[in-house]
């Protein structure tokens, strides 16, 4: 995304002040809040803002209240913050810093300074975000890797939510790059990645590839019964892509044997375990099916 089409929230209880930051900012989408619990709901509606431009002083809920809620929120923990205030005194910037700021602009402020200073954070913020985004994508297939799969088990943990988990490796995929070559067995992959994507992103959860040929679908609040139903639809998917594989002793094409486990989030740390003994039982009784 360019820095010009960067979305940000402007927080003042002054009219004035809203309408000289939307002129001065006219190149970038704007949207304003008059006070600080304004500002928490319009953060929290699509799309949310890269940047927000925060008042310290306002009636009610104040600035630094309002940073502090933020940066608590994981969902908005990253969006960065500067502050505008009439206090330009280094005790009031470091109360604004530890709140979570990442600058300070003066009024009355100029044109100039805004719009470079917001120039600038957009421009780390978009940075940041391809790099984070970078750091958990798999390069292969382009979806999640383990890493960001490990970090959304421990985000549901800290929240309390049950958790289902469904475990899938390709079946034979060793024979298949053996006897297809790499390049092939690299395309199946994404192939493979792309169907269960599909099925994935109707649900709500998250889909990684873990491993060489091993996949996961991670699913908050789902029990088992709901999430049989999911993993019988990866399954389904994959197989039916039709990717011959005249290599394995299951079928003539490409399947998936899936493991099924759902815990209670003081069990999490035994959640692959237990998805990984069912992935094994599914193996064991003849591969391309689901067991839980």
């Amino acid at each position: 995304m360019s820095e010009a089409s960067g979305r940000i929230l402007i927080v003042d209880d002054e009219k004035v002040n809203r309408q000289i930051l939307v002129s001065v900012l006219e190149q970038y989408e704007t949207v304003v809040a008059a006070t600080g619990e304004q500002a928490l709901n319009r953060i929290n509606q699509e799309p949310v803002p890269e940047l927000v431009l925060l008042d310290v002083i306002m009636p009610g809920m104040d600035g630094i209240s309002v940073c502090q809620q933020l940066k608590a929120n994981p969902d908005t923990a990253n969006i960065p913050v500067i502050f505008i205030t009439v206090k330009d005194d280094a005790e009031e910037e470091e109360r604004g810093f530890a709140a979570g700021a990442v600058d300070y602009i003066c009024k009355p402020f100029s044109p100039a300074i805004v719009r470079a200073r917001v120039s600038t954070h957009l421009r780390l913020k978009q940075q940041t975000d391809l790099l984070e985004h970078l750091y958990q994508t798999d390069p292969l297939t382009g979806i999640p890797n383990r890493r960001a799969f490990e970090m959304f088990l421990a985000r549901h943990q800290e929240a309390g939510s049950e958790m289902a988990l469904v475990l899938m490796d390709v079946d034979y995929f060793k024979s298949f790059n053996d006897n297809y070559g790499h390049a092939a067995g690299d395309l199946c992959l994404k192939k493979v990645a792309t169907a269960m994507h599909r099925v994935a992103e109707d649900n709500s959860g998250l889909l990684a590839r873990i491993g060489g040929e091993e996949f996961a679908f991670a699913i908050p609040e789902y029990d088992l019964s709901q999430a049989r139903l999911i993993a019988e639809q990866l399954r389904l998917a994959v197989s039916g892509l039709e990717i011959e594989h005249h290599f394995s002793t299951t079928e003539p094409v490409v399947t998936v044997s899936a493991g099924l486990a759902v815990v209670t989030p003081e069990h999490y740390p035994n959640l692959l375990e237990q998805a990984d003994k069912a992935l094994y039982r599914a193996k064991e009784a003849g591969r391309n099916r689901v067991i839980s």
